[in-house]
């Protein structure tokens, strides 16, 4: 049977209706009148579509009449047509898998799709609507046939609603996405002629067991291709459940009173991610389950399609339900606004007012739409947005205005927030407002979903677009596809990418944006006119240019040491599954450290342990192990190393755990525990030292041509807690190292079991770098210390409390903690070093401005005004203090940046600060070498006095030392 619209269908029933009538008419005449007229009132309530019909047409023989259309009518064929009495309602029953049923939303019984659907339907027709979700996690097509438990409630509940409610049944049916997975679910992998059949079952029996109901196929929707949770998706499933689409289409073409629903679902759902919540799998983060944005848009979906048939039966709709959507206007010209502040452009880039201070009049752009693209174009700039191929940094690239290249958008209603609901893509990328950078706080784009994402565009007036059309029009006129082969220095065939190129270009090189490996060279072999109406490709060489060899052959391999953080944690496979935080360089040099690399960029490379060559490194759930057989990792360049990857681009393995902790897993680019770093055996630029007191160091030397005999003892934060990460520690041995300066971090005892535990600790580090001058080029045995927050707490005190050849040759603290004063200390940092109730003799002792003297070296100063973790008054009250001493000092503080900033390059101030001190530690040669005065001591010391533990003493039998007397240091030779 042909599939007739839903239009034809209404008029072929009302016709059916009149041919009813005709035969009911006869038997009427013939009729028994003793059918009393209570009888008749009885039927009428169960007659309601028939009613109004009877009032127009047997006025007369009114009661008598739905008498027998009782008894012939309904027999013959259900009647739908016509208004429902106030008492009737509209009833929705919905069949689906977790979709439908709101598996992963916080509150399924409000956010379902179902349930927000029915209260759309309900708000659009006035009726009374009622629901059930018949949603159930993980269902495939076979676990709702005819005779299976959740059927049978369906229908049972279909009954429950005819019997109670009247009025008018639908069903609504998405089923697909369980029957696609690879494994794991019933009956999956579902073919294409058993979905069809299982189909087919369902909608036969409930039309047996409902024969009122009119049911919707709903269209199943997309979910990302690297789909892997407790089931197996992946693209295999994916396509398999788009395969289902023209087994619907055709399903609905074989009932009258099966509808089919939006088929654009998959599309919009496609171009949305950030409906879907990011869930984690065995194949990266995926996208499955709406979102509860995701959810209302899914269920407005729904609502609209199921509103065309109730209206269709008759029922008014009051309030139309809307599917948000944005459609561009060639001819009208917008303006852009994030919760960041407003877009504008500068010196060619999207940029963000928040920062920037665009004028008003670079803020205006305009939509132009070309075929099936749309191109977004700066007014003021008469030039087109694009994504820049070279990345400002990880996943981040800049939005440029040039017409040199030009990249579609698209514009997407997601809703997340009601000031900001759209969301601009281009390509895989979504459009934000970034951190500061070095063209001002620009616009990026970014890979993840996050709240800067969301946009208003506020239509501001008409615009002529004839000039902007003509640009665009010409562009594309000349505008021709360009095919890279890829190939390897033997000639085989790696990859083959598509890229875009104007009529007359030459290409004699790789575009950036077509390099997509990392060190790889490209070489374009023979140079390509590009000419229109011919196949235009391009001949590349790639070569590999590694920070390693890889090795054809393992039995011979070169063997490296795999370290994290630059060299500071070498990866140890001895547990299959370590990380070895700093271990020392005899143990580096064992099998258990050592790895080869083989394989390509193109396939993936393999990491083989030298330890047994039968075993690589491998990925397993949520750690990295040392595993039988060949797992391949993916490699991706970074300024300070590489990084290695799951298949696709993340995530990244990462250390995390602490000491020995696991090689886990990281999305984050950006984080140095991220990137490795390799050495060949023996020739280790790094060596980890452990104290006699427990504590370690990383040595870092600086580089025999540039060395000033000097180095500094950096000292992390962590409120005496913890040892803090990278960008307080080795992210700043670059910096200094190329000052001359060899750089040791420290990894002190956290928390310490005496307050003067992690003084005497960072004493003994000073000390080995002195008395080792060529293990660590410190020929001058000018040693100053640099610390962070708590960190600089501890590099405070190592100026403050130390005598004689001991004391710093300067200091560099960052936001640092200073004083023991509970009102503006740090109360963790306190609280961990000198305890929760410590007596006022030792809160003294450790407020270190009141310990500053003349010989307390010179200091360098930064912090952030914005810091509410430590606050500025800490670095204040130690500037005042070294003023009033008379020492030297600088300082450099910041409107923001609150606390932690360190060396991280999303500060917004980094660059500023990195000058700041590089010259300030220029400028300190000059003091360094100058012939200073010597320090005036006590010559005699009062009789009570307190050691650096917070101890009476004896001030008349003192050893030589530093002591506290009186909140006075009493230095003692």
């Amino acid at each position: 049977m042909t599939k007739m619209s839903n239009e034809k269908k209404v008029s072929e029933n009302k016709i059916f209706f009149e041919i009813k009538w005709m035969i009911v008419s006869r038997f009427i005449t013939i009729f028994v009148v003793s059918k009393t007229y209570s009888s008749a009132v009885s039927v009428q309530n169960s007659c309601y579509l028939l009613q109004n019909y009877t009032k127009s047409k047997m006025k007369i023989f009114r009661f008598l009449f739905m008498a027998v259309a009782v008894i012939l009518g309904i027999a013959m064929s259900p009647a739908r047509a016509g208004e429902l009495d106030s008492e009737q309602n509209i009833n929705l029953l919905f069949i689906g898998n977790s979709i439908t049923a709101g598996a992963t939303l916080s509150n399924a019984g409000t956010q379902a799709p179902p349930i927000v659907c029915g209260k759309l339907v309900g708000n659009a027709t006035g009726v009374k609507t009622n629901v059930y979700n018949g949603g159930h996690s993980g269902i495939t097509t076979l676990g709702f046939l005819p005779g299976r438990d959740d059927f049978e409630r369906l229908v049972k509940a279909a009954k429950a609603y005819v019997q109670n409610n009247g009025g008018l049944v639908y069903i609504s049916i998405m089923l697909g996405t369980n029957d696609s997975a690879c494994t794991t679910t019933e009956g999956a992998p579902v073919s294409t002629s058993t979905y069809r059949a299982n189909i087919k079952a369902i909608i036969e029996k409930l039309l047996e067991e409902v024969p009122t109901c009119k049911i919707l196929l709903n269209y199943p929707i997309w979910y990302s291709p690297n789909t892997y949770n407790s089931a197996m998706y992946l693209q295999e499933g994916l396509d398999r459940l788009h395969s289902y689409y023209p087994i619907l289409d055709g399903i609905v073409e074989e009932y009258d009173q099966v509808y089919a629903g939006y088929r654009g679902v998959w599309e919009f759902f496609e171009d949305n991610t950030p409906l879907f919540t990011a869930e984690n799998g065995n194949a990266g983060t995926f996208y499955l389950h709406p979102n509860v944005t995701g959810a209302t848009r899914l269920a407005e979906i729904w609502a609209n399609s199921l509103l065309k048939l109730i209206e269709d039966d008759g029922v008014e709709i009051q309030t139309p339900v809307e599917v948000k959507s944005f459609q561009p206007q060639n001819d009208k010209k917008y303006s852009f606004k994030t919760s960041r502040g407003d877009y504008g452009t500068k010196d060619g880039v999207l940029t963000n007012t928040v920062k920037t201070g665009i004028d008003a009049t670079k803020g205006e752009f305009a939509f132009l739409s070309r075929g099936n693209q749309t191109y977004l174009y700066s007014i003021a700039d008469q030039s087109f947005m694009y994504r820049n191929p070279t990345p400002y940094k990880d996943d981040w690239s800049t939005i440029i205005c040039s017409n040199e290249f030009l990249q579609p958008i698209k514009v997407h209603y997601t809703g997340k927030t009601e000031a900001y609901p759209y969301l601009v893509t281009m390509g895989d990328y979504w459009l934000n407002s970034a951190a500061s950078t070095t063209t001002g706080v620009v616009a990026n784009t970014w890979k993840n979903y996050d709240a800067g994402n969301q946009t208003a565009i506020i239509e501001e007036g008409d615009w002529d677009p004839t000039e902007a059309l003509a640009v665009l029009d010409a562009f594309l006129d000349k505008q021709l596809t360009v095919t890279y082969r890829i190939q390897d220095t033997s000639g085989n065939a790696l990859d083959e990418l598509t890229d875009m190129g104007l009529e007359g270009e030459v290409i004699n090189e790789v575009p950036a944006r077509v390099q997509r490996k990392p060190y790889t060279t490209y070489t374009v072999q023979d140079p390509v006119t590009l000419v229109k109406g011919q196949d235009n490709v391009v001949i590349v060489t790639a070569t590999w240019k590694f920070p390693f060899e890889l090795s054809p052959d393992i039995n011979n391999a070169k063997w490296y040491n795999l370290a994290l953080r630059e060299g500071a944690d070498y990866v140890n496979a001895a547990e299959g599954y370590k990380c070895n935080m700093a271990p020392m360089k005899s143990e580096v040099m064992s099998d258990e450290y050592q790895w080869a690399f083989q394989g390509d960029p193109y396939d993936g490379i393999v990491v083989f342990n030298r330890s047994d060559l039968t075993k690589t490194l491998a990925k397993v759930g949520d750690v990295a192990i040392l595993a039988d057989g060949v797992f391949k990792w993916k490699i991706t360049e970074s300024a300070q190393g590489f990084l290695l990857s799951t298949e696709g681009s993340e995530p990244y393995i990462n250390e995390y755990g602490g000491a020995g902790g696991h090689l886990g897993f990281w999305h984050n680019v950006s984080d140095a525990g991220s990137i490795f770093s390799v050495s060949e055996v023996g020739s280790l630029t790094v060596e980890n030292i452990r104290l006699s007191t427990g504590a370690r160091f990383t040595l870092y030397k600086s580089d025999d041509t540039k060395s000033n005999g000097r180095a500094v003892l950096v000292i992390p934060g962590g409120g005496y807690s913890y040892v803090a990460g990278s960008s307080e520690g080795a992210d700043w041995v670059p910096m200094l190292n190329e000052l001359g300066y060899t750089a040791a971090v420290l990894t002190y005892t956290t928390p310490p079991a005496k307050p003067e535990g992690p003084l005497n600790e960072a004493c003994e580090a000073m000390k080995y770098l002195r008395d080792h001058p060529e293990e660590c080029n410190t020929s001058t045995g000018q040693i100053g210390v640099m610390g962070f927050s708590a960190g600089g707490h501890l590099a405070s005190t190592v100026a403050t409390h130390t005598t004689g050849d001991s004391i710093p040759a300067f200091q560099i603290l960052f936001y640092p903690v200073i004083t023991m004063n509970a009102n503006y200390t740090h109360a963790g940092s306190r609280s961990n070093l000198i305890g929760n109730s410590p007596r006022p003799a030792l809160v003294n002792l450790y407020s270190n401005e009141k310990q500053v003297t003349s010989a307390t070296p010179i200091c360098y100063l930064c912090w952030a005004d914005d810091d509410t973790t430590v606050p500025p008054y800490n670095s204040k009250v130690y500037a005042k203090a070294l003023k009033t001493k008379g020492v030297p000092y600088h300082s450099k503080n910041f409107p923001s940046g609150g606390h932690g900033y360190g060396f991280k390059l999303t500060f917004q101030y980094h660059d500023e600060m990195v000058a700041d001190l590089t010259e300030w530690m220029q400028d300190l040669d000059d003091y360094l070498t100058a012939v200073k005065a010597p320090a005036q001591t006590w010559k005699s010391a009062p009789s009570r006095c307190y050691d650096l533990g917070g101890r009476l003493v004896d001030g008349h039998c003192l050893k030589p030392g530093l002591y506290i007397a009186d909140q006075h240091t009493v230095l003692v030779k």
